[in-house]
């Protein structure tokens, strides 16, 4: 709060002026109501509105000498400005804070920490267009917001509620065409009770069919793999005994003296019986007719294959494919 006005030489005035918070200047003319305030708004901005601004044009407006001095007590700190005239006629400004002299910037900057106070002036606000009233009145009450950018953030609000309209009236759509289908709907007979406990009753059976499902998969697969196993088992039994029997008789045809194997056919008709030396029996020939004695238990199938072809030489079979075929088989078997 402003308590005190100074002025020294000012429109050919001294005087220091208490003020309160509500102070109103009464008198007549010329005894210094206007130099009073007019004192106090060159102190603080520096110039008086609607006059000149230069130091020379202050001086020589408001000063009744070389020197005049103005200023005011802001919170228990005293601020001047002095505008006085050089040797060489030039007008310089100094500025004061409690009696020592200081540089403007620091004037302005701890005048601002006090607050910045400002001055109205009624009928140069008067005077003003509209947007001037405006943001001269949004100077001396700052909103602490910036202002600069206020239409930008009128405009990006109006976009906002724009978009916000839009989605209102799809919203409004969509419960319509929700609402239009519902009354279409066809609901099932009986109560919601029911209905829900028909629903859990198929989805209890959906569940049993899935469980059945899962375990003739598993079934099925326990088959397949069961298949395998016998299959690879079967196999490997198989290559085992044939690898066995095939030695077997190889041993045993071992044993088949060489002549046997080389003789030439017997004559078609041939009736004589051949004796095989205890490993096969009997062969007896006769013409038109062939008898044939099995062997004992104890001598190899693979044996037969001999005497089925003696057999065959006896009846004068002696290109046939069998015929062929037993001989490839024992001859390889020496």
């Amino acid at each position: 709060m402003i308590t005190e006005l100074t002025a020294r030489d000012f429109k050919g005035l001294n005087f220091t002026q208490p003020v309160t918070k509500k102070t109103i200047f009464l008198g007549k003319n010329g005894v210094g109501k206007s130099a009073r305030t007019q004192a106090l708004t060159l102190a603080l901005l520096g110039y008086i509105p609607g006059n000149g601004k230069t130091n020379d044009e202050i001086l020589s407006s408001f000063g009744s000498s070389d020197v005049v001095v103005v200023g005011f007590t802001l919170d228990g700190t005293k601020f001047e400005r002095a505008w006085g005239r050089t040797a060489n006629g030039s007008v310089k400004e100094a500025f004061k804070v409690d009696g020592t002299k200081i540089s403007k910037e620091t004037f302005v900057s701890t005048l601002g920490a006090k607050g910045n106070p400002k001055i109205f002036d009624l009928s140069l606000f008067l005077e003003l267009s509209s947007q001037k009233c405006i943001n001269y009145i949004m100077s001396l009450y700052p909103c602490g917001e910036d202002l600069s950018g206020l239409d930008t953030m009128i405009e990006t609000q109006k976009k906002n509620i724009n978009t916000m309209e839009d989605k209102a009236r799809t919203t409004e759509k969509a419960a319509a065409v929700l609402t239009a289908n519902r009354a279409a709907m066809q609901l099932p007979a009986g109560s919601l009770a029911e209905t829900i406990a028909e629903i859990e009753k198929t989805e209890k059976e959906i569940e049993t069919a899935q469980a059945d499902l899962n375990e003739a998969k598993l079934q099925k697969a326990k088959e397949d793999q069961k298949k395998e196993i016998t299959a690879a088992v079967t196999e490997k039994v198989t290559k085992e005994v044939t690898e066995k029997v095939s030695k077997q008789f190889v041993d045993e045809a071992a044993s088949i003296p060489k002549e046997v194997f080389d003789r030439p056919p017997l004559p078609a008709g041939g009736a004589s019986v051949i004796h095989t030396t205890g490993v096969f029996p009997e062969l007896e020939l006769k013409p038109g007719k062939v008898i044939f004695t099995p062997p004992p238990e104890n001598v190899s199938s693979k044996l037969f294959l001999y005497n089925i072809l003696t057999a065959m030489d006896a009846a004068g079979c002696e290109v046939c494919a069998a015929r062929m075929i037993i001989k490839k088989e024992l001859r390889g078997m020496r």
